[in-house]
C-alpha cells in the first residue's frame, strides 16, 4: 500500500452468528462500526452509539505512523470480544487495497473473595454494634463502640486491599495487594478512605527506601504514584499538595507519552526509573497503586485540595 486513505475500527462478540449456505453451517462473526479517521481531515468519526466511558485518539500522517486507539476507562466483560482494524488505500498502480487485522480481548476479573469475606465480617460488627446502641446504653458507651466499629472497619479492609510498609521518616506506606482495575483518580480516593494520598516522592532517600522495600519485592508491572502532569503536559505537580515535583529519576528516553500517559509510576522492566503511565484503567499489564499517610492523618503537607478532581 503505497497511500493509506482510512483506518476503521469494528467489533464483535466471540459468539459467531450460524449461517447455511449450500446446506452446510458456516460460522462468522458479525462486527459493528466503532470508528473511523480518513486522511482528509485527521478527524476520529466515532459511532453514535458508542459508551461515553469509551475514549478514542487517531492521526494519520505519510510517516508511517497512522493509528486509531481507543482506551476504555471503565471495562467490563461486555467490551471482551474481537476487535478489528481495517486499513484502506492505494497501492502502487492506483488499485484501490484493504488490508485487516484482528485482536481478540478476553475478561480478567480481579480476585476480590478475601474482600468480600472481611466485608461480611464488617457487616456483622455493624449489626453486633447496632444491637448494643438500640439497647439504650449511655451517650459515652455509644461513642466507644462507633470508634471500635471505624476502628475494626479500617483494619480489616486495608488489611485486605494493601501491603503495609514500616514506617520512613514518619510516614507509612500501603501498595495495593491485588491487580485494582480502577483509575488514577479511584486510587486517590481509595487513598484518602485510610487518611492518605497517592504517595509524593520528594527525595532521593525516599524513592531508594521505596525501590528496595515496596517495588522490588511487588508482582506488580508498574507502580503509579502521586506526581501528574495531566493539567500542562511536562509541568509535573503532586496532585495532593499540589507542589512541584523536585524529585525525578526517569528511564531512558522517558517520559514519552505525551497527553496519553500523565501519571507518574516506576517500571520493574526499567530497574524501577521513573515512566510517565496512562491515567486510565489499565488491563494489559500489572498494576499497582501506592498510597502515603503520614503519623498524624493528613497533617503535614500544604494543600489538601486537589487540582484534578
Amino acid at each position: 500500500m503505497s497511500y493509506l486513505i482510512s483506518l476503521s475500527l469494528y467489533f464483535a462478540k466471540n459468539k459467531p452468528e450460524t449461517e447455511q449456505i449450500n446446506n452446510l453451517e458456516s460460522h462468522k462473526l458479525v462486527f459493528s462500526y466503532l470508528a473511523s479517521i480518513n486522511s482528509f481531515d485527521s478527524i476520529v468519526n466515532v459511532e453514535r452509539d458508542n459508551s461515553s466511558s469509551v475514549k478514542y485518539f487517531g492521526q494519520m500522517n505519510r510517516s508511517n505512523a497512522s493509528f486509531l486507539r481507543l482506551i476504555w476507562e471503565y471495562p467490563d466483560s461486555r467490551q471482551a470480544g474481537v476487535y478489528k482494524c481495517e486499513a484502506n488505500g492505494i497501492n502502487v498502480i492506483g488499485k484501490p487495497v484493504s488490508l485487516t487485522a484482528e485482536s481478540s480481548v478476553t475478561a480478567v476479573d480481579p480476585d476480590t473473595k478475601r474482600l468480600i469475606a472481611e466485608l461480611q465480617k464488617l457487616s456483622r460488627m455493624v449489626e453486633e454494634i447496632q444491637l448494643r446502641v438500640n439497647s439504650s446504653e449511655t451517650r459515652i458507651e455509644f461513642l466507644e463502640s462507633e470508634s471500635q466499629l471505624k476502628f475494626f472497619r479500617q483494619q480489616a479492609v486495608e488489611e485486605a486491599l494493601f501491603v503495609v510498609i514500616p514506617e520512613f521518616q514518619g510516614r507509612k506506606y500501603m501498595l495495593t495487594k491485588n491487580r485494582l482495575l480502577m483509575t488514577a483518580d479511584q486510587a486517590v480516593m481509595l487513598c484518602v478512605m485510610f487518611d492518605g494520598y497517592l504517595a509524593e516522592i520528594d527525595t532521593e532517600a525516599e524513592y531508594n527506601y521505596l525501590r528496595d522495600h515496596v517495588f522490588k519485592p511487588s508482582s506488580f508491572d508498574y507502580v503509579v504514584t502521586g506526581a501528574t502532569d495531566e493539567k500542562n503536559e511536562g509541568v509535573w505537580i503532586n496532585r495532593y499538595s499540589q507542589s512541584r515535583v523536585t524529585f525525578f529519576n526517569w528511564g531512558i528516553q522517558q517520559p514519552q507519552g505525551g497527553r496519553l500517559e500523565n501519571c507518574q509510576s516506576f517500571a520493574r522492566y526499567d530497574s524501577w526509573l521513573q515512566h510517565d503511565f496512562r491515567c486510565s484503567v489499565v488491563t494489559e499489564v500489572q498494576v499497582g497503586f501506592l498510597c502515603e499517610v503520614d503519623n498524624y492523618g493528613l497533617i503535614g503537607k500544604t494543600n489538601q485540595t486537589s487540582l484534578y478532581k
